[in-house]
């Protein structure tokens, strides 16, 4: 008899080895001691809410600001104790925080001058989604966080969102002083197919920039103004938003409105900073909860030596000599997380033109899942999950379905697979050949490390395992007609299934 229906289960349950998986530490908020020296104060009252402008307690504020709901900056005379101010207002019960104005500064690391190259589009494999510009379903609007932009530029001129605002000095001029808003746009939207400089990550998509500005020429500025910034992101329903800046301190009251923008849909990309060098400090507000914090890499998928690393990054996509835009029509090489966040910011873009109804969590779950696996095996702290592969993002989004013989299941590192047939097959006999395990649906991306293995105490049964264990990712596995009983009885069709490594 032939073996036309042998195959008459896969079995999903586990064999009974025990593993233990080390999955990502969950990011928490960590409370900095206040090292600024500074006579500003962000507070943040209770649902309570009493401004201290009503009740009158401190004698030594000069200027209240209302900066979003239920928070003010206090701005103190030169003179004041602020110690004593602080301990005074940490008593107050109706006042939930008090946190200095913490300095924020941008996340550059200056690098080689001017060339033609923008190596990092093939690296990330940028054109695999571009291919799918038509099937864009909603236009979508980025907000960069940063120090202004060139709003005449020839590479962004049409790219920019109006009603943007400058919070650093008040005024809807967003002139850029400093050139790193301008960069990081260009980065993710430059304007593609205009016979002009350069194309952003986003390369056809309906992607345009918001411009948000908070740092002044100097790239610095304040966690109020950022503040303020994401308020007003918020308010104008903005789709992603883009955070290449960072300080060493949390701010409770900052991350407060980076979840609210969450919950309202937005998702936030922010990089990972620039100080592995440097005491590898750990980076606000990348390091926030359901904040996608980025790292960098050059060419060769190596972590750039300033790239900080610690258990909140993500992932990492390239940050070294990025070509992009820089104002008075020209154009400039830079380096930093600064760069590598807009790159992950422009796929996120073109994710949801393609699928509005993504969640911030499942986006961040779809980079995560999708990035190429580097460094120690599964997630480290150097490399986050993974190198950005938008090509894997792609198939995932928009790729053929694949269809299996059996439900795609997600299975742990160490997944022993047996196959079961209705016929014994040849005990000893290696049957690797006459299965295939790859990373597409197509059988391209084949894995070779794993092992084929006859149960002697069962010899109807296959055993498919990981030589040590599988990568995280997707894989296709194929029992294809190659497989013979031991009385010469061939498959007459391949069995095929997916199965997800997590």
């Amino acid at each position: 008899m032939d073996m036309r229906n042998t195959i008459c289960i896969i079995m999903v349950t586990i064999l009974l080895v025990v593993s233990f998986v080390m999955l990502p530490t969950m990011k928490t908020i960590h409370a900095d001691v206040a090292t600024n020296a500074t006579n500003e104060l962000l507070v943040k009252y209770s649902s309570d809410y009493r401004s201290m402008a009503s009740t009158k307690i401190l004698q030594d504020v000069e200027t209240m600001e209302s900066i979003a709901p239920e928070v003010e900056l206090l701005t103190f005379s030169d003179d004041a104790d602020m110690e004593a101010i602080r301990i005074q207002l940490e008593n107050n019960p109706s006042i939930e925080y008090v946190e200095p104005n913490y300095e924020r500064h941008l996340l550059t690391v200056l690098d080689d001058p001017y060339t033609s190259s923008q190596w990092w589009l093939p690296h990330v494999k940028a054109e695999s989604m571009w291919k799918h510009v038509a099937a864009q379903k909603k236009k979508i609007v980025v907000a960069v966080i940063d120090s202004g932009i060139d709003m005449n530029h020839e590479d962004l001129k049409n790219r920019i969102e109006p009603g943007g605002y400058d919070f650093f000095s008040n005024t809807t001029m967003m002139t850029d002083l400093h050139g790193h808003g301008t960069k990081v746009a260009g980065v993710i939207a430059a304007e593609a197919g205009n016979g002009r400089g350069i194309s952003g990550v986003a390369g056809p998509f309906e992607i345009s920039i918001f411009p948000i500005k908070v740092l002044g020429s100097s790239g610095t500025g304040s966690t109020s103004s950022i503040i303020k910034a994401l308020e007003y992101a918020i308010a104008k329903k903005v789709d992603v938003i883009n955070l290449s800046l960072g300080g060493a301190n949390s701010s409770a009251i900052e991350n407060e409105v980076i979840q609210r923008a969450v919950r309202a849909g937005i998702v936030i990309v922010a990089a990972a900073g620039n100080d592995a060098l440097k005491g590898n400090s750990v980076f606000y507000p990348a390091s926030y909860e359901n904040v996608i914090s980025v790292g960098a890499v050059d060419e060769n998928n190596s972590r750039s030596s300033f790239s900080n690393y610690n258990q909140y990054v993500d992932l990492v996509a390239p940050g070294e000599r990025i070509l992009t835009t820089f104002p008075k029509q020209s154009y400039n090489k830079d380096g930093g997380t600064s760069f590598s966040a807009p790159i992950v910011s422009g796929t996120v873009a073109m994710m949801k033109a393609l699928k509005p109804q993504l969640s911030p969590s499942e986006i961040e779950d779809l980079l995560k899942r999708m990035a190429q696996d580097f460094g120690a095996p599964g997630y480290d702290s150097f490399y986050g999950h993974g190198v950005l592969d938008i090509e894997k993002l792609t198939d995932r989004l928009v790729g053929a379905q694949f269809v299996g013989d059996f439900l795609e299941m997600t299975v742990p590192i160490t997944k022993e697979f047996i196959v079961s047939f209705n016929q014994e097959l040849v005990l000893g006999k290696d049957y690797t050949q006459d299965v295939i395990v790859s990373r597409k649906s197509d059988g391209s991306e084949r894995v070779t490390l794993f092992t084929t293995t006859v149960d002697p105490t069962t010899p109807t049964n296959l055993l498919i395992a990981p030589q040590t264990n599988w990568d995280f990712g997707e894989y296709y596995l194929n029992i294809t007609t190659g497989v013979q009983s031991k009385d010469n009885k061939s498959l007459k069709k391949d069995v095929r299934m997916k199965f997800i490594v997590e």
